[in-house]
């Protein structure tokens, strides 16, 4: 995606792209000066551009160019501050439905470490430039789907913190996860497309065009995502990772010591800045980079945290503190089976066999006091050591801004999350053909495999495990097309008009396949069915209901409003027998099938079938050197094992509520007459009037051809067998003619052969 190109692009392109308050002709005088020290970021740009272009490309010439190039293997280049600034830009101004760009000095009133000459690219009030270098905020969720903060499913968002570079040396970090960004943004506008429902013959041309538009333009991005080895099934998880979740993402949280290649800000080491096993109020939160980070966990509840590192290879979890050595964390089990799976699908490069170890940071990488894993997981509740109320001091007058005491007084909602540490690379700065290319960055075991495709996939495994999810893939083998859209209103059971499938009625039996994702062992699936009219308001199809809220309709009699069919226990593509409790002996999954029975139901009823999962219950299981001796507590662990964890997020009300059953997006059988098929009634590309004609004349076109084709080869078969019959006679006529003369000379007889 960031790649080394040999052509200029041209800037006005660019300046298309770039989310900034300068003037065109500033943007342009910028970009100029840019684009040689920055290729590949302009590279990634121009390839953003083609992904979510609005324009049709009407030329075949030039699509076939731009196929071309898509198809070949981009080789990543790390990208430096600047070029990280462009690329972040760059994506907000391309996906403004889907992400968000801040500072952390503008949300929570931080100074700006640095001075007037440190990070020159970055402007804000015009073309005015404060000195110093911003901690920038990338964060993505679909505004669309989620309308506002304060909408239900906006405040029930799983949310996922990564941060690239505390250590401002270490490199691969930062591009990892922009790339993921830019990946997951690509796949999820691509899968939106065409936005909507298709126009009827009552629009006018002008809505149709724009429709036949966005349709060509869905076409050519999911082909361009396949020839990258992004499959159809990939961009639809990629889709709804962005839906589903809340991702924020600091790709230099140490945003000065990144810039000038350093490991500390103003000779101040973030990595230890952090207050955990700390005894001196002023040994911690001297930084900006933490203060930054400290505020973000005040305000979201994560529940899983990445942060990159480089210097060794490892994926560790708490603890990493002297006082906690030899001692596991209450949610260990967790942790352990997480790092497994991230260190499966990260997978092992082909000039090195290892992938990541995996374990706790003391075993890992040694023990430290204020490291980020341990005050992410576990400041706000642990009781084996003593907390610290942070008072730095003004560090002679560099941040003269004083950061409040109360800023480390946590509420119990706080620091629950489940953190781990990725040591990207034994070298703070790889070299360039260890970082791998973007081509089936999904297999682990390509030769394009590196650095970054390995980061990518870490990533993403992380942000598909902090929920468990099911998705209804098919009725009646029949495939179903969609199940979670971005940028499209989720509310007021939408779900039944946008995943729907006819069923004859008097069928006696219609089976359902669905998987099942976001967690490691599936504990129980099942199918839960009842008719949309009998269901509470409160379920919609689109945000899960209250726990309980459906187990009231169920009974074992025959007229139960509720009906459910078992699907079985299993496991999901992160499984990993070695890290869990569970045998491995007859396991389904991640692939589950059942049946329901329709006989019933009369024609027009219309019946809500959810897939139901129960996931990772094993994550309640402790070894016996737990420190503290209490039952898992972070977010994640409790948040699908225990029902009567609920926390609230008191600035912006964000909800933690703990169940046992997460529910799929429903699909809605409509029971349609006797005489009628099973068909999906909720194919977003329909035919519209208007190529429906051309479609019909084009089919009469054809059947016509073919039919001209049949009496053609016809005739030439009658041609060829009179031709074969009349050869026949005269090799007859030939060899009687022959005997009579041979018999007449008084020779042997013959046949002609």
């Amino acid at each position: 995606m960031f790649t080394t190109i040999k052509k200029k692009i041209p800037y006005t392109i660019i300046s298309l792209l770039l989310l900034s308050p300068l003037t065109k002709a500033s943007q342009n005088n910028i970009l100029q000066q840019q684009y040689q020290k920055h290729p590949a970021t302009l590279r990634f740009l121009q390839n953003e551009l083609l992904s979510s272009s609005s324009s049709t490309i009407s030329n075949n010439n030039e699509e076939h160019n731009q196929n071309e190039r898509r198809t070949k293997a981009d080789k990543y280049t790390l990208l430096d501050s600047e070029g990280l600034y462009i690329a972040m830009n760059s994506l907000v101004k391309t996906y403004p439905d889907l992400v968000t760009l801040e500072t952390a000095q503008d949300i929570f009133d931080l100074d700006t470490p640095g001075n007037i000459a440190d990070c020159p690219f970055e402007t804000q009030s015009g073309t005015k430039k404060e000195a110093g270098c911003k901690m920038w905020i990338l964060t993505i969720e679909d505004k669309i789907a989620h309308q506002a903060k304060w909408s239900r499913s906006s405040k029930r968002l799983p949310e996922v913190f990564l941060s690239g570079a505390i250590h401002g040396s270490e490199r691969v970090g930062p591009t990892a996860v922009v790339v993921t960004a830019s990946i997951l943004l690509e796949s999820a506008h691509c899968e939106a497309l065409p936005f909507g429902v298709a126009p009827t013959a009552e629009n006018d041309q002008t809505i149709w065009n724009k429709w036949e538009e966005q349709i060509t333009q869905a076409r050519y991005c999911r082909r361009n995502l396949r020839k990258r080895g992004i499959s159809d099934a990939d961009r639809k998880w990629l889709a709804r990772l962005v839906t589903t979740r809340r991702i924020v993402i600091v790709p230099t949280a140490n945003a000065l010591g990144f810039y000038r290649t350093l490991d500390y800000e103003n000779d101040m080491s973030p990595k230890r800045d952090f207050p955990f096993d700390l005894t001196n109020e002023t040994d911690c939160f001297k930084t900006i980079t933490t203060r930054g980070i400290n505020e973000l966990f005040r305000t979201h509840m994560f529940q899983i945290s990445l942060s990159y590192h480089a210097g060794k290879i490892a994926a560790g979890y708490p603890y990493g503190s002297i006082n906690y050595l030899h001692k596991s964390p209450p949610d260990a089990e967790a942790m352990d089976q997480i790092s497994e799976a991230l260190s499966v699908y990260g997978g092992h490069f082909k000039w090195n066999d290892d992938r990541y170890p995996t374990g706790q940071i003391n075993d890992l990488l040694g023990p430290t006091a204020g490291r980020f894993e341990d005050w992410a997981y576990a400041s706000s509740w642990t009781t084996a050591t003593p907390t610290v109320n942070c008072a730095p001091t003004t560090d002679n007058g560099q941040y003269p801004t004083k950061y409040a005491l109360t800023q480390s007084k946590y509420d119990d909602y706080m620091l629950r999350s489940v953190p781990f540490i990725i040591e990207t690379s034994r070298t703070d700065n790889p070299p360039g053909s260890h970082l791998g290319t973007d081509y089936h960055i999904f297999d682990n075991k390509s030769k394009g495999n590196g650095h970054i495709p390995r980061n990518i996939r870490a990533t993403l495994m992380a942000i598909d495990v902090v929920e468990p999810y099911a998705f209804i893939t098919s009725v009646n083998h029949l495939t179903i097309d969609d199940d979670i859209v971005p940028l499209t209103d989720r509310n007021k059971r939408s779900c039944k008009n946008t995943k729907a499938v006819s069923v004859p009625r008097g069928t006696d039996h219609v089976t359902i396949e669905w998987e099942v994702g976001g967690g490691i062992t599936v504990d129980e699936t099942s199918l839960w069915y009842a008719k949309w009219d009998d269901l509470p308001e409160i379920v919609d199809g689109a945000t899960q209901p209250p726990p309980g809220a459906l187990n009231e309709l169920y009974t074992e009699e025959e007229d139960s409003i509720l009906g459910m069919t078992p699907g079985g226990k299993g496991k999901t593509r992160w499984y990993r027998a070695e890290t869990s409790s569970f045998s491995t002996s007859h396991m389904k999954g991640p692939s589950f099938k059942a049946s329901i029975p329709t006989s019933n139901y009369q024609e027009g009823d219309e019946i809500a079938v959810f897939a139901v999962v129960e996931a990772d219950k094993d994550w309640e299981n402790q070894p016996p050197d737990i420190l503290p001796n209490v039952k898992p507590q972070s977010h994640l662990v409790n948040a699908r094992t225990n029902t009567e964890w609920r926390y609230e997020e008191k600035l912006e009300n964000k909800i933690i509520q703990g169940r046992r059953q997460f529910f799929s997006v429903p699909v809605t059988l409509k029971i349609t007459p006797t005489n009628s098929i099973t068909e999906e009634l909720s194919v977003r590309i329909q035919k519209d009037p208007h190529s429906t004609l051309k479609t019909v004349e084009r089919d009469s076109v054809d059947g016509l051809a073919i039919i001209m084709a049949g009496l053609i080869l016809a005739y030439v078969v009658h041609v060829g067998m009179k031709y074969y019959k009349k050869r026949n006679e005269n090799n007859k006529e030939v060899k009687y003619s022959n005997v009579e003369e041979k018999e007449k000379l008084g020779f042997d007889t013959f046949e002609l052969s």
